[in-house]
């Protein structure tokens, strides 16, 4: 009776096990599923607030520059002579002289440096795709080794089974040997 009751015991643990494991599944894809919905539905009543926390959390942020080449231009103008007048000691005109012509060089370094910037959003997308790439890839990998080992651990198994079994037929064959030279002695005269 114990026995019995110990068997009805784990087949209730054993038939429980199934139906929650199955409820579990369908609560997490639900669950997964509420949330994308929560999230659209939050960025459709306020852009701004889902805006402002992308904006904080996954804020750019600056790279490296590149710095880049340097084209000079030179710009050379002459500028016409100046006649200027000279005075005496008392401030009367004396005569005017004639300045050479002047001659400016201008001359302008232009340069565009290249700012790298680092799209945060983009690279955490990228990390968790990564993360859960490999979660996958390690969970595929222990399902193999433990596939692996179960055959296996049926193969060899199954070797010890046929092993036995053969032991066992070679004994019954040797018993039946046996039995037979045993009647053979029995019944024959010349024994």
């Amino acid at each position: 009776m114990r026995k019995l009751f110990i068997f009805c015991c784990i087949l209730l643990l054993a038939s429980s096990c199934a139906p929650s494991l199955e409820k579990a599944i369908s609560t997490a894809t639900k669950t997964q599923a509420n949330a994308t919905t929560t999230q659209n539905a939050i960025h459709a009543a306020w852009p701004s607030v889902t805006a402002d926390f992308a904006h904080r959390v996954y804020a750019p942020k600056a790279g490296e520059t590149i710095k880049g080449k340097e084209q000079v231009s030179e710009k050379t103008t002459t500028e016409p002579p100046v006649t200027v007048p000279c005075k005496d000691e008392q401030g009367q005109p004396v005569q005017q002289v004639e300045c050479p012509p002047a001659k400016v060089t201008i001359r302008t370094v232009y340069r565009t440096d290249t700012l790298r910037v680092i799209d945060t959003a983009a690279q955490a997308l990228a990390q968790i795709e990564v993360d859960t790439l490999e979660a996958k890839l390690i969970r595929a990998q222990t399902l193999l080794q433990n596939e692996t080992s179960e055959k296996l651990t049926y193969k060899e198994e199954r070797n010890k089974a046929y092993g036995a079994l053969a032991i066992i037929a070679a004994i019954f064959v040797g018993v039946m040997i046996l039995v037979f030279f045993r009647k053979m002695r029995i019944t024959s005269p010349l024994f």
